[in-house]
């Protein structure tokens, strides 16, 4: 039996940048003050909305539309980690069993799709060392997708997630940009220095910080496009990972690792 770990990574990081085009594509088109044709009428033969609303009516559209591209990319890119986070698992517990096929491991997999997402990231780390830098941080962005998808994106109690049980904390990592001169030193996000002039010779370097947003009850859950972007850049680094532990795995298993290249 051949495993591509390669192939897997691939696809997963392949989920990340479908949701970037897609958001990419979609926040652009919504602040195209060229594009007002709101109808599907050409394409659908069906008219479901009247001709000629006003340009304010237009723009609200538009920046509804913003809004869901974006919460549908965020939810687009945890489905592609979910897919990914199982077909590791399917590699890891066949090489664990040594199976001949997949047919050896069902009820392994069966087991293993029941799990709610956290408990399967707690599988991974317990029976294989297989783990993401942050699960915390993972386990936060899950469970602000499920608000997304099963309220609608409006945070209840049943959304909580901090110590003390009265908000939805989503938390990931980020790079800060660190500008350090005779002056003193600044940081902040990397956008905020876009066309900063400095008055010295300045030293530029980067930082990694964890970046968090804080719902409470009833709030809305709401993205800026660079929050995302941001956290689409996470995600590869935490699937890159858990790549290269599930392949370090294979190989403390004693499976022959070949390079792709030979």
């Amino acid at each position: 039996m051949r495993i591509n770990f390669d192939a897997i990574l691939e696809r997963a990081l392949r989920g990340v940048r479908r949701s970037y085009v897609f958001m990419g594509l979609g926040v652009n088109s919504s602040e195209d003050e060229r594009l007002q044709n709101y109808q599907l009428t050409p394409v659908t033969k069906i008219q479901l909305l009247e001709d000629g609303l006003s340009e304010e009516v237009v723009a609200d559209f538009k920046g509804n539309y913003r809004e869901w591209v974006i919460n549908s990319a965020f939810r687009d890119s945890l489905e592609s980690f979910h897919v990914f986070v199982e077909q590791i698992f399917l590699c890891l517990i066949l090489i664990k069993k040594k199976a001949p096929s997949i047919e050896h491991v069902k009820k392994d997999l069966a087991r293993f799709e029941k799990l709610p997402f956290p408990s399967k990231l707690e599988a991974l780390k317990k029976d294989f060392g297989v783990e993401p830098d942050f699960i915390n941080h993972i386990k936060s962005i899950n469970k602000t997708r499920n608000c997304m998808s099963h309220r609608r994106c409006v945070v209840s109690s049943k959304d909580f997630n901090n110590k003390e049980k009265t908000a939805l904390v989503l938390r990931w990592r980020g790079l800060n940009m660190v500008l350090t001169d005779k002056e003193g030193q600044r940081e902040g996000h990397m956008s905020e220095f876009i066309g900063t002039r400095t008055k010295h010779e300045t030293d530029v370097g980067l930082r990694f910080v964890d970046r968090e947003k804080v719902f409470l009850a009833g709030q809305i859950i709401r993205f800026e496009p660079r929050e995302l972007a941001e956290v689409l850049w996470y995600w590869t680094m935490e699937i890159q990972k858990m790549a290269r532990l599930a392949v370090e795995y294979a190989k403390t298993s004693g499976v022959t690792i070949v390079d792709p290249r030979s």
